[in-house]
């Protein structure tokens, strides 16, 4: 009869135990992945992420990492239902902050550490339910991701970017089709100048569509701001929208398209 050899149990226990942290690992990992991702630069050792905890529930978690200097000052918490203010960081690092959970909306309102957010670098997973006033005021903010924001269930993109000044990205690929106040949402926002045309503004999906003020005092230059005026008048929009765009002008392809909007379609 042959003889049964079993394997030392401590070197059993040791391959389950190394076999738990790497899946471990793996699900970190994959998580954060998919994490809302930004970089902030404090002068006064804390960040504080501002949310909108008046109307919306929150539940997430938070990691922050120093990509200055590595290891100084990094950490997490999880379990945040409100705003988060992280302490004992140092002054002029960039720090990477990520974000998983139940994260519903971003509220700078022209308030708090609007001036500590660098960018947006990852959108990630979150499911948003408002990005009304959510980088307001944030006039350090670049956009640097590669994905784009879940707005599926967004209706409010009100005072989004009002006076980011230094925001310039392309946006073209985000899907508003549910969106109905846009009002304010570029004003002051005096660098950005990208093609908007290829978002979806017909009643596809919404009863009405406010773009009150939207570009109001923007950097789109005569050739994005005649294209997005293409680009909305070929959709065959919604009817009777009231854009906002002072300061703006178009070429004469755009007054083309301006004079289908305002005469077609009742668009002010």
């Amino acid at each position: 009869m042959a003889l049964l050899i079993r394997p030392p149990m401590k070197h059993f226990y040791r391959a389950s135990f190394l076999t738990l942290l790497a899946l471990l690992y793996l699900n970190v990992s994959q998580a954060f992945s998919q994490a809302f991702t930004t970089t902030w630069v404090t002068s006064d050792g804390s960040i504080t992420i501002p949310t909108n905890s008046a109307l919306y529930t929150y539940n997430y978690d938070v990691v922050w990492t120093n990509l200055t200097s590595p290891g100084l000052g990094d950490g997490s918490i999880t379990g945040r239902t409100t705003n988060y203010t992280i302490t004992g960081l140092t002054n002029g690092h960039t720090y990477q902050v990520q974000i998983t959970g139940t994260f519903p909306a971003i509220y700078f309102n022209f308030a708090g550490d609007r001036l500590k957010i660098m960018s947006v670098s990852q959108w990630g997973s979150i499911a948003w339910q408002s990005m009304a006033d959510a980088f307001s005021g944030c006039s350090n903010l670049t956009i640097t991701a590669g994905d784009a924001p879940i707005l599926t269930g967004v209706t409010d993109m009100s005072y989004m970017f009002f006076f980011a000044s230094t925001l310039n990205s392309d946006l073209s690929t985000w899907n508003v089709s549910g969106v109905i106040n846009m009002s304010s949402m570029f004003a002051d926002a005096t660098s950005f100048n990208q093609n908007l045309g290829a978002w979806n503004v017909t009643n596809a999906s919404r009863a009405s569509l406010n773009m009150s003020n939207m570009l109001d005092n923007s950097g789109m230059s005569v050739g994005n701001y005649s294209s997005s005026l293409v680009g909305w008048e070929a959709q065959g929009p919604i009817a009777g929208v009231n854009l906002g765009a002072l300061g703006l002008s178009y070429n004469t392809t755009g007054q083309t398209a301006h004079n289908r909007l305002t005469g077609t379609f009742t668009w002010t």
